[in-house]
């Protein structure tokens, strides 16, 4: 591949292991990004895009020229929906470790005036948020709020009176009165120490219930 092309869009965000919707990575065409001053290749099986080089930020993935997770996530801002596109904002911001921190995508996305698909990353920015595991968690956490509840604590850890780690759970309401902690797991247990295990409500938690 020419110096001047880089893996981007759909395929750099496969790459770096962005959570994408079904129809996203199920599309085996190669996306490949040129500078603005170069021809985007049109060949079968390529889709081709152009982006001003001033604007292309590209890093290597295993050996492989690729838009940065923070770029990719740009590009596919006139591509996703909200949901999805938070999706991928939460995953820049996971881990102990994270690459990003919400402000950082706020401001960044604040920053893209004019852009295509600069207002649903910004708004994708203002809902991201950091410590999600999955994109099932943004999900459930999204569809919590769109029905109009509040926005519940993203993996909340538990510890007994001694402050020990008992479990951490991935959506929660603490400090509510009959207030609810809540997992996506498809039973009511949360993530132990060890394992997966039931939890005894406790404080103001008053109940776990399952969100998937």
């Amino acid at each position: 591949m020419p110096p001047t092309h880089v893996f981007s869009h759909f395929t750099a965000a496969s790459l770096h292991g962005m959570p994408l919707p079904h129809w996203a990575s199920a599309d085996r065409r190669l996306h490949v990004t040129v500078p603005a001053s170069n021809r985007p290749p049109q060949m079968r099986g390529i889709v081709g895009h152009q982006l001003r080089e001033s604007q292309m930020d590209v890093q290597l993935q295993d050996g492989l020229p690729v838009t940065t997770p923070l770029q990719t996530w740009f590009d596919l801002g006139p591509l996703l929906y909200r949901g999805d596109l938070v999706a991928a904002a939460d995953f820049l911001c996971a881990g102990r470790e994270p690459r990003h921190t919400p402000s950082e995508l706020r401001a960044a996305a604040a920053r893209l005036v004019g852009r295509r698909g600069c207002r649903r990353l910004r708004e994708a920015a203002f809902f991201a948020r950091a410590r999600v595991d999955s994109a099932k968690e943004t999900e459930v956490r999204l569809l919590l709020v769109d029905a109009g509840l509040p926005e519940p604590v993203v993996n909340l850890e538990l510890t007994d009176a001694f402050g020990r780690f008992v479990a951490r759970v991935d959506l929660a309401w603490p400090g509510r009165t009959g207030g609810s902690v809540s997992s996506t797991r498809a039973t009511a247990t949360a993530r132990t120490a060890h394992n997966s295990a039931p939890i005894s409500p406790a404080g103001n938690a008053s109940k776990i219930w399952a969100g998937e």
